[in-house]
């Protein structure tokens, strides 16, 4: 996605600057010593790009920010200055493993637009084994294998990047699926422009054009480009990437933590056996409905909530799993939080909550005043209480 953007002429899209993480490039530079001193090369290909220049230069350059102590927030004020109206794009995924990293961005920045990268929890495990990327992606001692490290870096990542989001207006951030970019990439793209406010550009769609321009070498002729290893395995968009996890689908055991996650991010749960939520999968797959089943399991009357004021459901998890695997448990989720509709669920939330499991009745909860008014529309409500024995149901 990165590649793709730097071929529009209003985005500078360089590899990943590890810039946010830090309060000075000082402190950046220490951090990045010895065997993790490749990390300081996102930003110095950057400055390459921008000034023209070859690597001594653009090291002397940051060399000389360093000693000044520039803050990372004042670099990136430089950056902006030097690339005039072109938009900065910063693709650094470990940003996303501290929401105070996260929060840092509100901070620093005016309104800055937020792209979410989805990718199934499978399909980045397969990427960060083949990759090895736990010898260069993480570099703090740990007891856990390939695998595990790579399941707790994206669980935990999407889970900081959904509690996040949830305080950020949804105008301002949109949802996008790697295995959607990769095989149906120009209507991605597209969408993606909608969204930045900016005409769609042909060349997005050839990643592997004008590779220097892009920024996709190193900083030196026989080192490679920051962030994808595997960039330069494949000569264009190949749509088979996305689900290429399938292949051998049984070697990824899931941890329900990660299965909850993934089914927040429209990822179905593997089911061994035919449930209700079957029949809820089949009348509410549309994507026009945004029902979410965080648990679908239970023989109780379900348990409905709206959406906070991020449009996300994520903070409902931890209710969900208080009220245990009885309790059938959905929530409604924006529209437009996914870029593919209008933002507000509103109307077409209340076929969703009267009729899953077949039965005309819910327990409902909520903070949302857009689905309150939905709800309000219908007629009928049932109060849920502490005890979920007591139910108040108005005539419809």
């Amino acid at each position: 996605l990165r590649v793709m953007l730097g071929g529009h002429p209003n985005f500078f899209s360089p590899p990943e600057l590890e810039l946010l993480s830090f309060n000075s490039l000082a402190e950046r530079k220490q951090a990045f010593s010895g065997a993790f001193s490749f990390w300081l090369e996102g930003a110095l290909r950057a400055i390459m790009e921008i000034k023209g220049c070859g690597a001594e230069e653009a090291a002397s350059i940051m060399r000389g920010l360093e000693e000044r102590d520039l803050s990372t927030k004042e670099f990136y004020r430089l950056m902006q200055e030097w690339i005039g109206d072109r938009t900065l794009v910063d693709k650094t995924p470990s940003y996303a493993l501290h929401t105070s990293i996260l929060q840092r961005a509100e901070v620093d920045f005016e309104n800055a637009l937020y792209i979410h990268l989805l990718r199934h929890p499978s399909g980045m495990i397969r990427s960060f084994e083949e990759a090895k990327l736990d010898q260069i992606f993480f570099r703090h001692p740990h007891p856990f294998s390939r695998r595990e490290l790579a399941e707790m870096i994206w669980t935990i990542s999407h889970q900081n990047i959904l509690e996040f989001l949830q305080d950020i207006p949804i105008g301002r951030q949109y949802q996008l699926k790697f295995e959607d970019l990769v095989s149906r990439p120009r209507e991605s793209l597209e969408q993606i422009c909608n969204f930045l406010g900016v005409e769609f550009h042909s060349d997005m769609l050839q990643p592997y054009k004008d590779g220097a321009q892009r920024m996709t070498d190193g900083i030196h002729a026989e080192s490679r480009m920051l962030g994808d290893v595997k960039f330069h395995s494949y000569q264009g968009i190949e749509a088979s990437v996305g689900e290429k996890w399938k292949e051998d689908a049984d070697r990824y055991d899931l941890a329900e933590e990660t299965q909850t996650v993934a089914a927040l991010l429209g990822y179905e749960r593997p089911v061994s056996e035919p449930t209700p939520r079957s029949a809820f999968r089949l009348a509410f797959s549309d994507s026009e409905h945004p029902l979410v089943s965080i648990q679908p399991l239970g023989s109780r009357p379900p348990f409905f909530c709206a959406h906070a004021v991020g449009g996300s459901v994520f903070s409902y998890v931890t209710l969900a799993r208080r009220l245990g695997p009885t309790q059938p448990f959905y929530a409604l989720q924006a529209r437009g939080l996914m870029g593919t509709q209008e933002p507000g669920a509103g109307e077409r939330a209340v076929p969703a909550w009267r009729f899953v499991h077949g039965r005309p009745r819910c327990f409902r909860d909520g903070v949302s005043t857009s689905e309150a008014r939905a709800a309000s529309r219908t007629r009928s409500f049932v109060r849920f209480d502490n005890a979920l024995h007591r139910k108040i149901q108005t005539r419809e």
